[in-house]
């Protein structure tokens, strides 16, 4: 489960959640993309940060998100604005490169970082 909020509060009701999870590690987001591992399911999520904020005021039960296969278990996510991607590296060191072009996320890259 991951909580978040578009403030700071020790007030767990200014919370949403994002539920059913496989064990997330780690969370990266740009200006408009949050992505998280769902490490147990070896898929990574892409979820929009104005669905997510609307979800705090509507509080639904599911959240439109954007789901990529990986072949194993993922591990760490990473955002760079160098080169305005997203990384995301597995468990049997395969090596993930994700852009976000203002409307879609795409997969660009899959390599064997070693063997």
């Amino acid at each position: 489960r991951i909580l978040y909020s578009d403030r700071w509060s020790f007030n767990l009701s200014d919370f949403a959640s994002i539920d059913r999870l496989g064990g997330p590690h780690s969370v990266a987001c740009n200006n408009r993309i949050v992505m998280m591992e769902d490490t147990g399911y070896s898929k990574v999520r892409a979820y929009s940060l104005d669905d997510l904020k609307s979800d705090l005021q509507n509080r639904k039960e599911t959240i439109k998100y954007t789901e990529f296969n990986t072949t194993s278990r993922p591990h760490r996510t990473a955002y760079d604005e160098k080169t305005a991607a997203f990384y995301v590296i597995t468990q049997d060191n395969d090596f993930y490169k994700f852009t976000d072009n203002g409307k879609n996320i795409t997969q660009v890259i899959k390599k064997k970082l070693r063997e």
